[in-house]
């Protein structure tokens, strides 16, 4: 089983020598996962899951793209402060975002990024389903502003893993709820592949 993942490295790298610089017209496909930790006075102890982030890129020029990231969340368990139950959050999101690369070499680009977009948020208990209607109240939306840097490196000439380290400020648009905000590195792993 070694062998054989050591002989697809190899030759991952062997065939990865082809250039793969950014170009205008480039359209690529991602899918990112983002840890999600941390605490929040909503809850009783941690909150964490991991947030997957697909998203569809478009150089508009040779080290400038314009990005359309989605976001979807699941929770690990929660115990909410407010009932003492357990439950879990889903979350859906949409952030259209700018990319410019500071380094656009054929293996490897330093960009940087920024973007605002919008989520929703929704937390649902186990086990008492006749009371969903009043954890709606503790549902809002929303607004995300993000910016910082990333690495791209390119095994071919579609095939990329990266990694991006954005801050991101979050803050609630749409209820009086407690669960307000969210500022801070939220960083990411990846993968992208070139379709064109």
């Amino acid at each position: 089983m070694r062998k054989n993942a050591i002989l697809i490295a190899l030759c991952l790298f062997v065939f990865g020598s082809l250039q793969a610089q950014s170009q205008k017209g480039d359209i690529r496909l991602g899918l990112s996962v983002m840890p999600l930790l941390g605490n929040s006075s909503q809850f009783l102890g941690s909150y964490n899951g991991c947030v997957y982030k697909p998203s569809v890129m478009v150089n508009v020029l040779d080290r400038a793209s314009l990005l359309m990231d989605l976001t979807f969340s699941r929770s690990g368990t929660l115990r909410f402060s407010y009932t003492g139950e357990l439950g879990y959050s889903i979350s859906y999101g949409l952030i259209p975002a700018f990319r410019y690369n500071l380094v656009n070499r054929s293996k490897l680009r330093v960009f940087t990024e920024a973007g605002v977009g919008l989520q929703t948020n929704s937390f649902r208990p186990y086990n008492t389903p006749n009371r969903y209607a009043e954890y709606l109240n503790y549902g809002t939306g929303f607004a995300i502003t993000h910016a910082g840097v990333g690495v791209n490196y390119n095994i071919n000439q579609r095939l990329g893993f990266e990694l991006n380290m954005p801050f991101w400020f979050v803050r609630n648009i749409t209820s009086s709820s407690p669960y307000n905000s969210f500022n801070g590195m939220v960083p990411s792993l990846g993968i992208n592949l070139k379709i064109n």
